[in-house]
């Protein structure tokens, strides 16, 4: 039995790329538009977090962040 499921495995060896491409200073491209959106301060809970580089970038930008993973 392996720890980890093929086809998830693929998914994120083809996904790669494209994930990387959106990335703009370390963050996701999309981030600062959608913080743009909410409340100053307001919770975010963030669901897939990886290494939680999105979710220190929304720390450090005054919003209460719960990062999650699997």
């Amino acid at each position: 039995m392996t720890a980890f499921d093929p086809r998830t495995l693929k998914f994120y060896a083809t996904q790669a790329p494209e994930y990387h491409a959106k990335s703009t200073a370390g963050i996701n491209c999309d981030l600062p538009a959608f913080l743009d959106r909410l409340p100053a301060g307001a919770a975010i809970l963030e669901l897939g977090c990886g290494a939680g580089r999105d979710a220190a970038y929304m720390a450090e930008c005054g919003f209460a962040v719960d990062p999650t993973d699997g």
